[in-house]
């Protein structure tokens, strides 16, 4: 059975952590969501500006749920504003893929975070879904690497972010968030 890359991107979250993995992780699945609709053709990037190019159902509630969203819009916007906008919505969704995961095998997610891992680490062209999945990854961080990997695919995981138009925008969102937090924390804690 193929996956989304939502799915995927849960799957390799721990178990502990799909339920409650933060602001980054919501990101993240914001991120997936639109990156899967891209690798469907049901909507299209020109330099930032996401647009639908096919508003017919994908046959995934969700994904039609997120085509709607963007189909309804008023105008084109960024694909960091629809990042934005879709995280607003992933708490509703993110339950109904976390049953849909609950029917794969540990086995499944060790064999997904393996891929991603080699191909963070080995010199070899991405597949489109693993560069995918590995960019949403490292945008939102979650590890793919051990830490002793992590000083040798630093710059691979970079290039593969900074390639990416959709892990891009999830990476500039969690930066805008961090942002905040850093200018707000002083005067929580001071």
């Amino acid at each position: 059975m193929i996956m989304s890359i939502p799915e995927d991107l849960l799957l390799v979250v721990p178990p502990r952590q799909r339920r409650n993995g933060g602001a980054y992780l919501g990101y993240g699945l914001a991120g997936a969501l639109l990156a899967e609709l891209l690798l469907q053709n049901r909507i299209v990037v020109r330099g930032e500006t996401l647009s639908i190019f096919d508003a017919r159902s994908t046959g995934d509630e969700i994904l039609d749920q997120a085509l709607a969203n963007i189909a309804r819009s008023s105008r084109e916007r960024s694909v960091k504003w629809w990042v934005t906008e879709l995280h607003r919505s992933v708490k509703r969704w993110r339950e109904p893929y976390i049953e849909r995961l609950q029917a794969r095998s540990t086995v499944a997610a060790e064999e997904l975070k393996a891929r991603l891992r080699n191909a963070v680490l080995l010199p070899e062209r991405l597949e489109p879904r693993v560069a995918t999945l590995a960019g949403l990854c490292e945008a939102c961080r979650i590890s793919v690497v051990s830490r002793e990997e992590a000083k040798h695919a630093r710059q691979r995981l970079r290039d593969i972010v900074r390639t990416h138009v959709v892990a891009a925008a999830v990476a500039g969102a969690v930066a805008d968030t961090e942002a905040v937090m850093l200018a707000v924390l002083p005067a929580i804690t001071g």
